[in-house]
């Protein structure tokens, strides 16, 4: 089989602080349709469940340092527990933005 590597940057014309509270803060997140379920400690379960209560991802905290870096693994969807992919966002600090990379 062969592995892809997805890679996207956006700047947000926003501090890195407000974009961190916006992946990791659940009330604003519950207004994108969910909130992450982890208690974000490394080696923790890491998933996606939406405001109407189904579980739409699920794997493991990888990696975590505040204002910089979120990475945890996907399982597969038939659950498994094959890591299907492993994803990684980071969030860089350029003056009054933020430059938001994800890796898949």
């Amino acid at each position: 089989m062969t592995k892809s590597t997805i890679e996207k940057s956006i700047t947000i014309n926003a501090p890195v602080e407000t974009v961190w509270r916006v992946f990791t803060d659940p009330v604003i997140t519950a207004q994108m349709g969910g909130k992450y379920v982890t208690d974000w400690k490394i080696g923790s379960d890491f998933g996606w469940v939406g405001n109407d209560g189904i579980a739409y991802t699920r794997g493991a905290l990888l990696d975590l340092k505040e204002h910089e870096l979120i990475e945890h693994d996907l399982f597969d969807a038939e659950d498994t527990g094959e890591v299907t992919s492993v994803i990684t966002y980071r969030f860089t600090e350029q003056g009054d933005k933020t430059v938001l990379s994800g890796t898949e």
